[in-house]
């Protein structure tokens, strides 16, 4: 999972979507419904099934992509900033429903964040720069850590300028990371 979530559909609709995949492993049409049904169940998309992907919201586009992998059996995802295109909302539920998946799924989720919220949600946490690990451990230690505690102060003045920004109707909604600040604001006022 990772950047646009429409870039992984591939079917006209949610079932048929889900469904793709199942079909070229050449599984039988009867393990293909209960897959299907079980990943749909999952992913809070049951009874969804029929609903066009590209009427879909983008929270809901990012559990039909986690539906189709999870009904393939994939038992171990990697996600590179895959909630940043997310509202508030959206993130929160999709980051507990990942968080259910690991807990009750044997689930493993390695997510590439810069949110220090999906950073505490970790089990463990690795910190890299410039392709060195700097840290490796538990979430709550580095953020006691002098490098932690560095990252943080930067991180907390980026939600301050965001939060500013969003306050004065620069950006649409505050808590944005330093390079979606930078697009949108590149991208909206040709900086």
């Amino acid at each position: 999972m990772g950047g646009d979530p429409y870039d992984m559909i591939v079917g006209v609709s949610v079932e048929e979507d889900v469904a793709f995949g199942l079909e070229n492993l050449g599984l039988h049409p009867d393990e293909i419904r209960k897959r299907l049904t079980r990943a749909l169940d999952w992913t809070g998309l049951s009874g969804m099934e029929m609903r066009l992907v590209h009427t879909l919201s983008g929270g809901e586009q990012q559990r039909l992509a986690l539906a189709a992998l999870l009904a393939m059996g994939a038992r171990i995802l990697v996600s590179d900033e895959a909630m940043n295109m997310l509202d508030r909302v959206s993130r929160a539920s999709i980051a507990s429903m990942v968080d259910a998946l690991r807990k009750n799924r044997g689930l493993t989720f390695v997510h590439i964040t810069n949110s220090p919220e999906d950073m505490l949600r970790a089990d463990r946490l690795i910190f890299l720069s410039d392709g060195s690990v700097l840290f490796d451990g538990m979430p709550a230690d580095f953020f006691k850590s002098p490098r932690g505690l560095d990252w943080a102060a930067m991180s907390s003045g980026l939600m301050e300028l965001s939060s500013g920004l969003s306050d004065a109707g620069l950006v649409p909604e505050p808590g944005w990371d330093l390079f979606e600040l930078l697009e949108y604001l590149f991208h909206h006022f040709k900086i």
